[in-house]
Parts: structure tokens; sequence; C-alpha cells
């Protein structure tokens, strides 16, 4: 009868604790846009947890909705410029560099002030069968600009799949970096937009979902986009800054991922040899 009475006591928390989860994501101040959930094309097993979540934010979200893959795909791959974010399987080690041992659940994607995708990606990665096919080739075009907010952590990642991004890229936080060379942003794209005048959904992120994270995080690096480009343009930078600054982050992202060799008995005799250099040039 105790192990009953336990059981049931147990029972009885468990769905309290969902009473009071559901009514904390009820009582969060609504999202400053569209939630739009990509529904998994067929023959597709989404990432369970991703999708779980998209379900529950769904039927306690009335501004979110569905759309089908197909849709959504063909919708993207007219746009000439877009957001993104990475849901990565580990926000901690995504931020500290991401690259290898970060799994990706999933990809939120804006290209308006309105309304954000939000699409679960299975594994393992396969880029040769949907949705994984069909992601690649949009993320894979060289036309569209891709605008995210410290782009190298989102290149050094998708290597891993392996998808090498190309260009044209904007990223938040080297325009604002090149805007004002005092501040370096290692905040959000959220405060970045705050600061030139957009509204701050940074502390709206607290307490969030991993997928609303993720999806304010797309929604952000777009609104920031916006004034960045305008800054840049006004002050003559815009061609450098997308011509000479943006070329590296794949650069950088792939000496990051691959590591860069260093041979110690080589070092020590180019040293000694310089060395030698400079004392012959000194006498």
């Amino acid at each position: 009868m105790a192990a009953v009475a336990e059981a049931n006591e147990r029972e009885c928390k468990k769905k309290q604790s969902g009473k009071d989860q559901e009514q904390q994501l009820r009582s969060r101040a609504p999202l400053p846009f569209r939630l739009v959930f990509v529904l998994p094309c067929e023959n597709c097993r989404p990432d369970s947890t991703a999708a779980d979540t998209a379900e529950q934010l769904t039927s306690d979200n009335c501004s979110s909705m569905n759309v089908p893959f197909a849709s959504f795909i063909a919708d993207w791959k007219q746009k000439a410029s877009w957001s993104f974010a990475l849901l990565p399987s580990s926000y901690q080690q995504y931020v500290e560099g991401g690259g290898n041992n970060v799994e990706i659940h999933g990809i939120s994607v804006c290209w308006d002030e309105e309304t954000t995708y939000f699409l679960s990606l299975p594994r393992p990665y396969d880029i040769w069968n949907n949705p994984w096919k069909d992601v690649a080739d949009v993320l894979c075009s060289t036309t569209a600009t891709k605008i995210s907010h410290n782009t190298i952590i989102p290149l050094k990642t998708l290597l891993d799949v392996p998808l090498k991004l190309p260009g044209p890229f904007f990223d938040t936080r080297v325009a604002a970096w090149a805007l004002d060379p005092e501040d370096k942003y290692e905040c959000t794209s959220g405060a970045v937009a705050a600061k030139y005048g957009k509204a701050d959904h940074s502390s709206r992120s607290f307490g969030a979902s991993a997928v609303e994270k993720c999806c304010l995080e797309s929604f952000s690096a777009w609104q920031a986009s916006v004034v960045l480009i305008e800054k840049l343009r006004a002050n003559d930078l815009f061609v450098p800054f997308m011509h000479v600054e943006m070329p590296l982050l794949p650069v950088i992202a792939g000496m990051e991922w691959w590591g860069i060799g260093f041979e110690r008995a080589e070092c020590k005799l180019h040293r000694e040899l310089m060395s030698a250099k400079m004392r012959n040039l000194e006498s």
C-alpha cells in the first residue's frame, strides 16, 4: 500500500509540474514575430526533441502555424537574402565555438520582420535525401546573401554535416564592429539591433525553449542587418565590407575547424636561422 501511495504522489507531482510549466509558457510575453513550423517532408522522421517542443509551442502559441516542407523550400529558394540560425544539441558548446561534437537539431530562417520559420532536422546527417538534401541546396546557393550573427560558428558546425557554405555572407557581429571598432559585440544580434534603434528581444530568450531561442536569433539577425546595411552604405563601408571582410569568414572557419599544425622541431630550426641572420645584420 505504501508503494502505491508513493507512486500516486509522484504522479500528482508530475502532473502539477506539467501544469506549472504550461502556465509559465502561457504567461511569457508573446514572440515578436509569427512562428511557422515547417512540417516534415514525406518519409522524413524529424528530430524527436525539437518536434516535441514544436508541437507544444504550436498548441500554446496562437501566433504559430504550420507550412508544408515543399512550400517552404520553394519560397526560401526565391529569396535574395535571408537570415538563419542553427538549433544545436548544446548551446554552451555552440557559443563556445561550435564545430566538432555539436549536433544540429534544426534550423530557423527569416526573410522579413513578420515571420520566422523553424524546421526540425533529423540525424544522422544525410545530404542525399530530404529534408537535408533540399536544405543543403538552398544553404549552398551562391547568389542569396546568408545573414547571421557570429557566422563562423554555424559555418564550422555545418562542416561536420559535411556542408561547406559559399558566400555571400553578412555577419551582423562583424558589421557592428566595422561601424564601431571600440565595441567588439560579444553579445547577441538582438543587442546589436537595439543599439541601432530596433527593439531588443534578448530578454525574451530567458526561460524560452531551445526552439524559441533559435528563432529569436535568426529574427534578431534579420532585424539588425536591415539597419546595419543602411549604416554601412551611409559610411561608404558596404562594398569593402562585402568584398574584403565577408569572404574571409569561411577561410577562418575552415582554419578553426581543421586546426593549424605546429612542428616544434621546425620552429626551433627556423628560429635559430632567423637569430643567426639577425646577428649578422647587427654586426
